[in-house]
């Protein structure tokens, strides 16, 4: 129910949800090649997708939002990895390189 709230909320807003049906091996090199041509801002997978698969796409896609769909028709939130950019991730001060000892 929540889904479809917001999905009439982007009806408003004049957001199109795109939904894209593709076929091809191996299956997870092709997720995670159309999310990344795509930009989305949100990947919804249905029920069918394996969460091993889900799990290896949110780590290796970090700049969109994914939700699974699960067997009560419920979203769960995929939490995938950080942005790079995070303040708390980036070091002020960049690592020195060692220097080869002959």
């Amino acid at each position: 129910m929540l889904l479809l709230r917001r999905f009439i909320v982007a009806l408003n807003l004049q957001v199109v949800p795109e939904i894209r049906t593709e076929m091809g091996h191996p299956l997870r090199l092709l997720v995670i090649e159309q999310i990344t041509s795509l930009h989305p801002c949100l990947v919804v997978f249905d029920r069918y997708h394996n969460r091993k698969n889900i799990e290896y796409y949110a780590e290796k896609v970090g700049f969109c939002h994914m939700v699974r769909i699960n067997e009560n028709g419920e979203a769960e939130t995929i939490h995938g990895r950080r942005s790079l950019f995070s303040a708390s991730s980036t070091p002020l001060v960049s690592p020195s390189l060692a220097t080869p000892h002959i």
